[in-house]
């Protein structure tokens, strides 16, 4: 019993020490409101959900590993893409592992490709390609026209 409450309390820790080395993100700009968004994430989370705004909002957390997240949009085509450094083969832990919750136009098309992350998506009423490589995907698109496949993970 002693030892199991000395696991718990060193797991505690550790979660709350890989926390503490996440790094808020925050990025907002104008879309199209028809236009197209393209994400593309390594590991942890992506959520995404329509608005019926013509702007793209994008909060996150990234791990401490985690280089950058680039954002490039000409008028009409968002591309987000979470990037690690060229050396990390893979983190043994949570470091690399980005959360990102993003809002798009319901009317955009979406296009999110994924390994080790998860993937949901609400409200999108354009087409969509939802990819991943060992990740779930929720997918609640609104009568959009959907693509989705996902290698060594649950679709619902």
């Amino acid at each position: 019993m002693r030892a199991l409450i000395v696991f718990l309390i060193g797991f505690a820790w550790a979660q709350m020490v890989c926390a503490a080395d996440d790094k808020a993100y925050s990025e907002h700009l104008a879309a199209s409101p028809t236009g197209s968004v393209q994400i593309n994430d390594v590991a942890g989370s992506v959520t995404v959900n329509g608005w019926e705004k013509p702007e793209v909002d994008i909060q996150g957390e990234l791990g401490a590993a985690v280089e950058r997240v680039e954002v490039t949009h000409t008028e009409d085509h968002i591309v987000i893409k979470v990037i690690l450094p060229h050396d990390l083969d893979h983190a043994p832990d949570h470091s690399s592992e980005v959360r990102l919750q993003v809002h798009v136009p319901l009317n955009s098309s979406l296009e999110v490709s994924t390994v080790s992350a998860a993937i949901t998506v609400e409200g999108i009423q354009k087409a969509s390609k939802l990819r991943t490589v060992s990740g779930e995907v929720h997918a609640g698109l609104a009568g959009a026209d959907e693509e989705v496949t996902s290698v060594n993970g649950n679709i619902f």
